[in-house]
Formats: C-alpha cells, sequence, structure tokens
C-alpha cells in the first residue's frame, strides 16, 4: 500500500487542515470556516474581510499544483494599515 498522499488529494484538504492545525496555536484566533468560507475567490479584499470578522489579521494563500508537486504560499496581513506581518512558500 502507498502511504504517501497524492497531490491531488492535499490540495482539497489543505484549505480545512490548516486552519484547524492553527487553532493549536496559542497566539493566533481563528474563525470557523463557516465564517470564512464566504471570502473564498479571486476578488476578495482580505482587509475587508478582516474588518467584517473583526479580526487584526487576515491569513490568505493559494496553491499551485505542478505535476507531482504541489506549491502552497501563505502571507499574513494587517487589517489596519497596508503592510503584510509574513510570507511563506
Amino acid at each position: 500500500m502507498n502511504t504517501r498522499i497524492s497531490v491531488d488529494s492535499f490540495a482539497s484538504r489543505w484549505p480545512t487542515k490548516l486552519p484547524i492545525t492553527l487553532t493549536y496555536t496559542r497566539t493566533l484566533d481563528v474563525r470557523p470556516s463557516a465564517i470564512t468560507r464566504k471570502f473564498v475567490g479571486n476578488d476578495v479584499d482580505p482587509q475587508q474581510a478582516g474588518k467584517d470578522v473583526h479580526v487584526a489579521n487576515v491569513l490568505t494563500g493559494h496553491f499551485l499544483k505542478q505535476g507531482d508537486r504541489l506549491m502552497i504560499t501563505l502571507e499574513a496581513i494587517q487589517v489596519k494599515g497596508t503592510s503584510f506581518c509574513g510570507r511563506a512558500t
């Protein structure tokens, strides 16, 4: 049996799994997906979304599948102001 997770399987699950994992970080407040689901898409302003759900920072990201590789980019954006808190790929 192959225990390696497929890129397709991971790509479909990571948007759900990441917030669950982040809830174990004591310095973060993670909003339930039922609240954040309406902000999925390309035309979303992260700062406005953050204001709508009353948070200081918004974590946004995307993934790019290339063959059997998956590149994930995450950005933490301050709701007040115009700066990034951090970025990781």
